[in-house]
């Protein structure tokens, strides 16, 4: 779709440079030494800055999906410039520098760890280019923050968990990388609800699946195995709470362990409604890629004065999963 995007850019420029040609004739029909006017200029389009930390699991390309789309509808006054560091910190802190050195007038910032990326924004501060954090926020620079508060999540999870799960409930926990601001917040939340309700709920083990399926379910397959007692996997989002569940079904225990996630993905919706995923909390990946394009848009042109832009979270298990399925379908 990139290049969908940047082929409407070149046709419309060249459309734009064609418009006042014509075949001639007209032009040999004016007065001699009459000045003619000039055709109106289109107005400018901005370039944007995009440096993503990945599109490799399906929230990831949902986000992405909601910029483009944000472009798409704007590609008359903005072009996208998306760099992916496929989940290497170094590679986004080059992909940062050539955006710097490409003088975007506003960076869209996914960044991939909370602190190897604050002088990728402070970079930008220097540069004086407006910077949007997205998602995931950095512990130092100058941004304006769009997307979900992760210990809400995590305070979510963590109110579910504390209501259905049985007395003296073990647990395991998926994370994701460690030092995303994801992974930090959501465990600081759940584990402070935790605390505070079921002082009871013991846990197991803990460990980071860097938000991969696969990995997730080699790591609750050996969890299994060393703690048959365990009462819940507990997953920071959803592609690796649905690698829980193949270790769960294949070890045919889906009816004794409860596994939960976060992002309500459409996949993971389809399986709480089909009774395997116990429940999620919904984050809106494509309205934080949109809207961290539009506000990136409008902090270009001086015009964002609101500050960070909060998008909640939500609840979401068998309940209430109907009405996420027909968002869902409603997109299709």
């Amino acid at each position: 779709m990139k290049k969908r995007l940047l082929a409407l850019g070149l046709s419309l420029g060249l459309i734009l440079a064609c418009a006042g040609c014509g075949s001639g004739d007209g032009a040999g029909d004016a007065p001699q030494g009459e000045p003619q006017a000039d055709a109106p200029k289109a107005a400018e389009k901005l370039l944007l800055g995009v440096s993503l930390q990945n599109t490799g699991d399906v929230f990831d390309r949902i986000l992405y999906e909601g910029m483009m789309a944000y472009g798409e509808e704007h590609k008359d006054e903005i072009d996208l410039q998306i760099l992916n560091a496929q989940g290497d910190v170094n590679t986004q802190l080059t992909n940062v520098d050539q955006l710097i050195n490409s003088k975007v007038k506003a960076l869209v910032l996914w960044p991939r760890d909370v602190d190897a990326l604050t002088p990728a924004v402070e970079a930008a501060n220097a540069a004086g280019i407006p910077v949007v954090c997205v998602n995931t926020r950095t512990n130092g620079g100058a941004y304006t923050y769009v997307g979900s508060n992760d210990e809400e999540a995590g305070r979510i999870q963590g109110e579910w968990l504390a209501e259905k799960l049985p007395e003296n409930a073990k647990y395991c926990y998926l994370m994701g990388p460690i030092g995303h601001s994801g992974q930090i917040g959501r465990k600081k939340g759940m584990q402070a609800v935790l605390a505070e309700k079921r002082p009871d709920i013991e846990l197991l083990a803990e460990q980071t699946a860097e938000w991969d399926r696969a990995k997730a379910m080699n790591i609750t397959d050996d969890w299994l195995k060393s703690f048959p007692e365990v009462t819940a996997i507990v997953s920071q989002n959803d592609n690796m709470a649905l690698g829980a569940i193949e270790a769960v079904r294949t070890a045919d225990k889906l009816d004794s362990i409860l596994v939960t996630g976060t992002d309500a993905t459409e996949e993971a919706c389809a399986s709480i409604k089909a009774g395997d995923l116990a429940m999620s909390v919904y984050q809106n990946a494509h309205d934080q890629g949109y809207f961290s394009a539009d506000v990136a848009l409008k902090l270009a042109r001086d015009e964002w004065t609101k500050g960070d832009m909060d998008i909640p979270f939500e609840a979401v298990d068998a309940e209430n999963v109907d009405q996420y399925i027909a968002q869902y379908e409603a997109t299709e």
